[in-house]
């Protein structure tokens, strides 16, 4: 019989995966998928699911396998590495690689505060309303991950970090007005770095040059710059001279028609004596 089951959509790969190794141990345990429910202290319709892919499998699951065979932290420590390695999309790889190497960074938000910048509460109130079937251990593999691409303001080959934030994106109460305070404190702070320039894009400039957020990355030395934009399928690096002449024309007008470094500054503490309101 064909095996025509598929992941569930919302599913990760770690899911779809780790039903092998829940099938495995069944197997060469030699139960039937009652008796298997009954040993982990699990009913057997969750067991089912679990097997089929159709619902995530959790930390207790799997130590309740270990528990139950006497592995120690066996299959914990392959469901942990299975969610580590799904922590970021396949497609997201190739700018990462290419975000650790660029000498200048320059990006324009939104939608929301670029990866580089977040807090962790809030990418975790993005993670948790873009996914909300995620498991919670799922969600703080995906944070995590999210977290170390902050490491790069700290690289001494990155020259320079130029933002650009509509102001739309700080008026959007992400994960609600507590983390939305974090979340402006900490802009003001890298504000005041020296490599890190922030600008806000107020609601009065009108119309904004670009009704798509993007970033470019000058790579330096021979090497071409580059322009990366996302859409809900996936993310789209762009190499070519055109692209990126056309990016740099953009972020032009957006310097020019966004507020300045310190009335930036001024619009950031400003909005953070409306949360201590």
């Amino acid at each position: 019989m064909t095996d025509s089951l598929v992941p569930d959509p919302d599913s990760s790969r770690g899911t779809w995966t780790f039903r092998i190794e829940v099938q495995k141990l069944r197997n060469r345990l030699g139960l039937s998928q009652r008796a298997f429910a009954d040993l982990l202290h699990y009913s057997q319709a969750q067991v089912a699911k679990v097997e089929n892919g159709t619902a995530p499998p959790s930390l207790a699951f799997a130590a309740s396998m270990d528990a139950a065979t006497g592995t120690g932290e066996v299959y914990q420590d392959i469901l942990k590495r299975m969610l580590e390695e799904e922590a970021q999309p396949e497609w997201f790889g190739p700018y990462l690689d290419l975000e650790r190497r660029a000498v200048a960074i320059t990006d324009y938000c939104n939608g929301f505060v670029m990866g580089m910048l977040q807090v962790e509460e809030y990418a975790e109130a993005i993670f948790r309303a873009g996914l909300p079937r995620r498991e919670d251990v799922q969600v703080r593999a995906l944070v995590a991950e999210r977290m170390k691409r902050a490491e790069e303001l700290r690289r001494p080959t990155l020259r320079s970090l130029w933002g650009i934030i509509h102001e739309g994106v700080l008026r959007t109460p992400v994960g609600g007005p507590e983390v939305m305070r974090k979340q402006i404190q900490h802009l003001l702070e890298m504000a005041e770095r020296p490599r890190v320039t922030l600008q806000i894009l107020p609601f009065s400039a009108g119309a904004p040059p670009s009704h798509v957020p993007f970033t470019m990355l000058a790579m330096g030395g021979r090497n071409p710059d580059i322009v990366y934009s996302e859409s809900p399928s996936g993310g789209q690096v762009d190499y070519s001279p055109a692209a990126v002449a056309h990016a740099v024309s953009i972020c032009d007008r957006l310097r020019m028609t966004a507020a300045s470094e310190q009335a930036s500054a001024d619009i950031f503490r400003a909005m953070l004596k409306e949360h201590d309101s």
